[in-house]
């Protein structure tokens, strides 16, 4: 199966995508995870 020029960009359109959208959220998870396991310290002096 030979593609053409315009199916190889458009496949390399959606899996780019697709897969920079699923590091992004596979990132938010890590950072949420992190903020949860280290927690900033409360001070009452910053108001």
């Amino acid at each position: 199966m030979e593609l053409s020029k315009w199916e190889f960009g458009l496949y390399m359109l959606v899996f780019g995508m697709g897969l920079t959208l699923g590091t992004l959220y596979l990132l938010t998870w890590i950072m949420r995870a992190l903020t949860a396991a280290f927690k900033p310290e409360q001070n009452e002096n910053n108001s």
